[in-house]
């Protein structure tokens, strides 16, 4: 199961990192982001003891941080709390590329 999960993430942001078109004001999934968002919180709390669930989870954040920034202001504080934990709980360098992204939109 968790490989499965981990490749959806994958393809999450995969469409996120896509980015923007020439002129465009709002990322192109940003709906998508906010429509699954609860799903994507929910798998903090279920799926943070599984390593290789918490590095895609990050990988993700990392990519809406970069791609959607400011936009996502509101579930920047989560991010941040949820990446400094699974640090402290896997010690992998994903949840720490997250911070850095984050940290460039704050």
């Amino acid at each position: 199961m968790a490989s499965v999960l981990e490749s959806a993430l994958n393809v999450i942001a995969g469409v996120v990192e896509y980015g923007f078109g020439e002129g465009r004001h709002v990322h192109p999934a940003l709906r998508m982001l906010q429509e699954i968002w609860p799903c994507l919180e929910s798998l903090t709390i279920t799926w943070a003891a599984d390593g290789i669930v918490a590095t895609a989870l990050c990988n993700l954040w990392g990519s809406v941080a970069n791609k959607v920034g400011i936009s996502i202001s509101e579930v920047l504080p989560g991010i941040i709390a949820a990446a400094s934990s699974m640090f402290k709980f896997h010690r992998v360098a994903a949840p720490l590329a997250c911070l850095s992204k984050v940290c460039r939109v704050l």
